[in-house]
């Protein structure tokens, strides 16, 4: 492969990551509208991914030769990248927007850290300093009045850990760079659909009750055309991205969901945007900028 379809291929994977960060920042309008309803966040993430894998299914038989030389490791990674959606969903709804999208994109830290612990190597500065920023960008958010800058609620404890499962998942998923991206993608959907179904039978105060016959006749037509319209491409889009950048890189580009998630919250929420959101937000979002354009200035090798 020459070096400039490498460069079109990685420049086309880092927009996929954007545009589908971007789409992921308004999904709390949705998942927010139908809570509403009276569908709360995890039976939501519940019926997206029923319907999304009854999308996937067929092209996943269609496959089925690719999925079968792939073997079941992928399915190992779906069970990380699929739960971390499932907690990422119903982080939206049970704490503040903007501490949710803050504390799962404190991924791409943890996906620089697993793929040394991992691979080894050394860690550019250029990546020590958007790490550093990252951090800062998180303790100003936590911190203050609060104390020690740890997670608060339960809300702030799945966004945290649903960034520590796909920053390990994606990880491994570049590791995987040669399967057919049906089998990461169903893998996430059978991972999502098992998180979503552990969080439905657990006693947790979050956890809202089953919605009834009628608030589901009402509200599937709407989670339907969610899943089909936008969870299923964009789920497509992101984890072939994965396979193509690295998991720090992706985790970093995805922050495009933080801004669009923060202005939105701010704007149709109600949400409190003070300085110390202000200032995390710039901090979090500027390790993206270093990270992304120390990315531009290397040469891709083939």
């Amino acid at each position: 492969m020459s070096t400039l379809a490498v460069n079109r291929r990685d420049l086309l994977a880092s927009a996929a990551v954007l545009l589908s960060g971007a789409a992921w920042g308004v999904f709390w309008l949705p998942a927010r509208s139908l809570a509403r309803m009276g569908v709360d966040s995890t039976w939501l993430a519940l019926w997206l991914f029923v319907i999304s894998l009854a999308v996937v299914i067929p092209m996943a038989a269609w496959s089925w030769r690719a999925l079968h030389r792939a073997g079941t490791s992928f399915l190992l990674t779906g069970l990380m990248t699929g739960p971390a959606f499932s907690l990422y969903t119903v982080s939206l709804v049970t704490t503040d927007v903007i501490h949710a999208l803050l504390l799962f994109y404190v991924s791409p830290a943890w996906s620089t850290l697993l793929t040394w612990a991992t691979r080894g190597g050394l860690i550019t500065g250029r990546r020590i300093l958007a790490l550093a920023l990252a951090f800062a960008g998180l303790v100003v958010v936590l911190g203050g009045t609060h104390g020690v800058p740890l997670p608060h609620n339960a809300g702030d404890w799945m966004a945290l850990i649903a960034g520590v499962l796909w920053a390990a998942g994606s990880t491994r998923s570049n590791a995987e760079h040669s399967l057919v991206v049906t089998a990461p993608v169903a893998a996430f959907t059978i991972g999502g659909l098992l998180a979503a179904l552990a969080l439905v039978s657990l006693p947790l105060g979050p956890i809202g009750e089953a919605p009834g016959p009628g608030v589901m006749s009402e509200a599937l037509p709407w989670i339907a055309l969610l899943s089909v319209a936008g969870f299923v491409p964009s789920t497509y889009a992101l984890l072939w991205s994965t396979q193509v950048l690295d998991a720090g890189r992706v985790g970093i580009l995805l922050m495009s969901e933080v801004v669009v998630g923060t202005v939105t919250a701010a704007l149709f929420a109600g949400e409190s945007f003070g300085w110390r959101e202000a200032v995390g937000s710039l901090l979090i979002v500027g390790a993206g900028f270093v990270e992304v354009s120390g990315a531009a200035r290397r040469t891709v090798t083939v």
